[in-house]
């Protein structure tokens, strides 16, 4: 026992650790340490993580990029966004925003945003910092394992919401935050110090507005927006976009926007009158759209789930006649459930004498809108793409180029296509043309190129639309051209062949 035991102590005594050793090894292990905080914990600078803009089909967003002091318009997706790049939605259009960690924003009609950062700490610690300018939004953050995952929205200058984990909207406009999943903070902060925070809570809103600390937390009061984002569907807007012919008008607080929305020639309800022999009527349904009829016709070249419908109304289809014609536009869902029906009534009249229906009050009608009473008129011919298959998707044969070719109501002032300003239109003209050429830089080879129109009067207002999608082939493009600029053609007198377009 003496042996194994002189042997073990003279073990020990050779293993001892020198005390300096010992101290050096502390040191170590304390810098490894703290250099795995700080890295976790946002000791880094962090790396820029991917940003994308996502949009659905023909809508048109703008986008600020760096390094640009215009808005570029854009239909393609999806769009790379770095950081300090505003996005822009306006009167008919709304985007995904969707980070690197899953997390989505979904910007509203009328909507726009700043992207300060996107950035990914070591650690798996995310840094995502938003400045919300007008507009609605809804966000959808997902949940991050590092405890100090940052998501921020500032407000004002001074106030800032931010959260960990929440599904939430925010209301620019009326100053108030609603939350459906998980929670966010209301933050006022002077400089940099947190001078009055509110945490919210699911089932919970609070308005942010004026003195932020004498507002009260209160039950969630549902709008019929928030209601739709909260069960997923992200179609609804609660913008209800009627500036064909009229004045644009979000409906009042608390309504529902109709179903239905017909948008050419007129808003829902509105009594157009019109004195060339065709008239294309055209507007939006809701995505959940099977069928949609006008007058019990049914639209046969209307896709289901598609939100855009077309109908033309001619004196050669036998379905525009001399005087008062009514058009019930009608979308039906699944098991033929009825969506929603709108209503436009169309006067037509070959030689523009509209006294003699009395609904002008004795006054004729020129460009521009009049208003008898409650009844909204306005003068206008059709705006459509005729040309290239008669509006319908194209597929080119080739990469020389197409011309996109349409027709203009008489108080036309300027037509802008996919945001570009056609320079040679003139107010008045009766027809159009843009120039479609890989070396003008609006067309894309080997993929779908989506050209969207739009006219408007000269107040502004949006009196017609109209988009068509052209597939090129892939390979090398055709000799470019001197012609660098869409031009106006004369009056063609094209009439339409077809008695409705999708």
């Amino acid at each position: 026992m003496s042996f194994f035991g002189r042997s073990h102590h003279d073990y020990l005594k050779r293993r001892r650790f020198h005390p300096l050793l010992i101290t050096l090894l502390i040191i170590a292990g304390g810098l490894a340490l703290y250099f795995l905080v700080k890295g976790v914990f946002f000791g880094d600078t962090g790396s820029d993580a991917e940003i994308r803009l996502l949009m659905p089909s023909h809508n048109t967003l703008y986008v600020q990029f760096k390094g640009s002091s215009e808005y570029t318009p854009v239909m393609k997706s999806p769009v790379k966004i770095l950081p300090n790049e505003t996005i822009q939605s306006r009167n008919t259009a709304n985007a995904y925003i969707e980070f690197y960690d899953g997390s989505t924003v979904f910007l509203d009609q009328k909507t726009e945003l700043v992207v300060e950062r996107s950035l990914d700490h070591k650690g798996g610690a995310r840094e995502i910092a938003l400045k919300l300018i007008a507009g609605q939004m809804w966000g959808d953050i997902k949940q991050s394992m590092n405890p100090r995952s940052l998501f921020e929205i500032q407000l004002s200058p001074t106030i800032f919401l931010t959260t960990k984990n929440a599904k939430f909207s925010v209301n620019y406009e009326e100053s108030v935050v609603k939350v459906s999943d998980g929670s966010v903070r209301i933050s006022k902060r002077d400089k940099d110090t947190e001078v009055f925070f509110q945490d919210l809570g699911v089932g919970q809103q609070f308005f942010y507005g004026g003195n932020i600390e004498e507002n009260a937390l209160a039950i969630l009061m549902e709008d019929p927006w928030f209601t739709a984002h909260k069960s997923g569907d992200f179609s609804l807007s609660s913008s209800s976009e009627s500036t064909v012919g009229g004045n644009g008008d979000t409906p009042p607080t608390g309504t529902t926007p109709d179903p239905i929305q017909i948008l050419v020639p007129g808003k829902n309800s509105s009594t157009v009158f019109v004195s060339a022999d065709a008239q294309e009527i055209s507007g939006l349904v809701p995505s959940t759209s099977e069928k949609v009829f006008v007058n019990d016709y049914e639209l046969t070249k209307y896709a289901a789930g598609t939100t855009n419908f077309k109908y033309t109304a001619s004196v050669g289809f036998e379905n525009l006649k001399k005087g008062k014609n009514l058009f019930t536009v009608k979308a039906l869902g699944d098991n033929a459930v009825v969506l929603g029906t709108a209503e436009i009534t169309i006067i037509y009249d070959p030689d523009g004498n509209f006294e003699q229906y009395g609904e002008t009050g004795g006054t004729s009608t020129t460009a521009g809108t009049t208003e008898t009473g409650n009844t909204e008129t306005t003068a206008a011919g059709t705006f459509a793409i005729k040309s290239p298959n008669n509006g319908d998707n194209y597929s080119a044969p080739d990469l020389s180029g197409v011309d996109v070719k349409g027709i203009a109501p008489s108080n036309a002032h300027r037509i802008d296509v996919n945001g570009y300003t056609l320079s040679k239109f003139s107010s008045g003209d009766e027809s159009w043309l843009y120039k479609v050429r890989t070396e003008l830089g609006n067309l894309e080879a080997g993929k779908e190129n989506v050209y969207e129109a739009k006219v408007y009067d000269k107040d502004g207002n949006l009196i017609g639309q109209d988009f068509i999608t052209i597939t090129f082939p892939a390979g090398t493009s055709a000799p470019s051209t001197t012609e660098s600029e869409p031009e106006v053609l004369e009056p063609s007198g094209v009439v339409t062949t077809e008695a409705e377009r999708t």
